[in-house]
């Protein structure tokens, strides 16, 4: 008998791994990079990049322009150091969580890897770059692509949470304090990006209490972990010296009043307060049947295949925030990020555990799960090659070549974003006479009265200033979902721009 080696398969040579690495690298720099100041402005991200502005100039107190004190501080901080490293231009401010973005799929492969092995984590990374999770922000003006291509706090938390939950795997195999106190720094900085980070310190301390052995080490360790989350999250506000208390307190403030006017609109239906559904519905709404269908089966297979302990744990990682979250009176689509890498890595997991499985029903399955995932992924992959300037971006450009970027404008949708295209416009509600713009967005519309409203499409307000405009003799110019009226005069001078 010959004692040479057998040769590796395929799938083991080195240069196969190299390559499918290299293939999910570039899929990810593509995904999080490509264009990626193109898609408008997000409300939401204007607000944590004016605080983390004022922050890099020491400025920690509330004011009605900047409501610092809103969420924790953390998040702001990266966003602020992005600010002062690559500038303040759409693309330049999302830098830090397209970052964020590309660290999500790197904990995903390591921790797919070290549970299953190295095609897992390929899976599980090249999943998470791929499939697109997209959101609308809100009923009225946005709709976010990829979470990760825009500055939101909920990118950054859930980085820190999909971190921590590696690591609190790691300390339920190995016992040891190292593993306790780095998931603790994990998972406060991601409750110090946004309060729901704290929600998955039950589902770990669970684990561990049955994976270990239940001696004065563990009881040990059980005490510091919570404790250490909150030393750490309350570290985060050193800046804010004897502010920390007045600026918790504004938050605690801030939340506990919103959530006496929450209210949420689902398919066009008026709610006060959210029904306890609501992310499903997100889930169900805005990524479609064909992919969370898709979603639920590879979880399915993670929790039917996987080693008992692993899939309770990961289980419990996802529903713990579901669950609480659902129950709170504010909800908002982007809330799942919290919990969406988790879910990637089930079905990732779930996946892998169906196409090595022996027979042709388990890997037909896992082919059954891929195809919606990969098509959506494909076509995010078209929709971004052709993406291009958008509604505000646009109108507001038209605005610029009319040498109208300092004028008084009236403006009926975000002004946030008009303001932060156009810093030394003046934007108004009231459209006097000898107003020269008038911007107007078609899907901001006023509601109807009753205990089940609806959203108004008639747009009465729409009509009314629209009507106004035309009898002034103004020209009209449709903007993707927005119409921009400009006095006569310098409409041809825009248009020719």
């Amino acid at each position: 008998m010959s004692d040479r080696p057998r040769p590796a398969k395929l799938a083991d040579r080195t240069w196969v791994r190299a390559a499918a690495l290299l293939t999910v690298a570039l899929l990810g720099v593509y995904e999080y990079f490509w264009k990626l100041g193109i898609r408008d402005w997000f409300h939401d991200e204007i607000r944590y990049l004016d605080v983390a502005r004022a922050y890099l100039h020491g400025d920690l107190l509330p004011s009605p322009a900047l409501e610092p004190n809103v969420h924790p501080p953390f998040a702001k901080y990266l966003f602020g150091i992005g600010h002062a490293a690559f500038g303040s231009s759409p693309a330049d401010s999302r830098v830090v969580p397209a970052l964020s973005g590309l660290a999500i799929a790197v904990v995903l492969f390591f921790f797919a890897r070290h549970v299953t092995g190295f095609w897992a984590g390929v899976l599980a990374a090249g999943l998470w770059v791929l499939v697109p999770h997209p959101a609308r922000a809100s009923e009225f003006f946005f709709i976010l692509d990829r979470y990760e291509r825009y500055a939101i706090l909920d990118v950054v938390a859930a980085l820190f949470v999909v971190l921590g939950t590696f690591l609190a795997w790691r300390w339920s195999e190995t016992g040891r304090w190292r593993h306790v106190v780095l998931a603790a720094v994990a998972l406060g900085l991601a409750s110090a990006s946004k309060v729901p980070g704290v929600l998955v310190v039950p589902a770990i301390m669970g684990l561990v209490l049955v994976a270990l052995p239940r001696d004065r080490r563990l009881a040990a360790q059980l005490v510091a972990f919570p404790a250490l989350v909150g030393i750490v999250a309350l570290l985060t506000y050193l800046p804010f010296g004897v502010g920390t208390v007045e600026a918790i307190g504004d938050m605690i403030a801030y939340q506990t009043q919103r959530a006496q006017f929450a209210h949420s609109v689902l398919n066009g239906h008026f709610y006060r307060g959210t029904p306890a559904w609501v992310h499903l519905w997100y889930q169900w709404d805005q990524d479609g049947p064909a992919v969370t269908l898709a979603l639920v089966l590879g979880i399915a297979a993670a929790l039917w295949m996987l080693q008992r302990r692993l899939a309770v744990y990961l289980a419990g990682v996802v529903l713990l925030p579901l669950g609480i979250l659902s129950l709170l009176p504010v909800a908002h689509p982007h809330y799942r990020e919290l919990w969406l890498p988790t879910v990637i890595l089930l079905v990732a997991l779930g996946v892998h555990q169906l196409a090595t499985r022996r027979g042709a029903a388990p890997r037909a399955l896992a082919i059954v799960v891929m195809i919606p995932l990969l098509g959506a992924g494909a076509v995010e992959v078209v929709r971004l090659a052709r993406a291009g300037p958008q509604n505000y971006a646009l109108a507001t450009s038209l605005v610029r070549r009319a040498g109208l970027n300092e004028a008084t404008i009236v403006v009926q949708g975000d002004k946030r974003i008009v303001q932060q295209y156009l810093p030394a416009a003046r934007l108004k509600s009231r459209f006097r006479p000898g107003i020269p713009v008038l911007i107007l967005d078609a899907t901001d519309l006023t509601t109807t009265a009753g205990k089940s409203q609806r959203w108004d499409p008639s747009g009465r307000r729409h009509a009314t200033l629209a009507a106004k405009a035309r009898s002034r003799g103004m020209r009209h110019v449709r903007v993707g979902r927005l119409d921009v009226w400009l006095a006569r005069g310098v409409t041809r001078e825009a248009a020719s721009g």
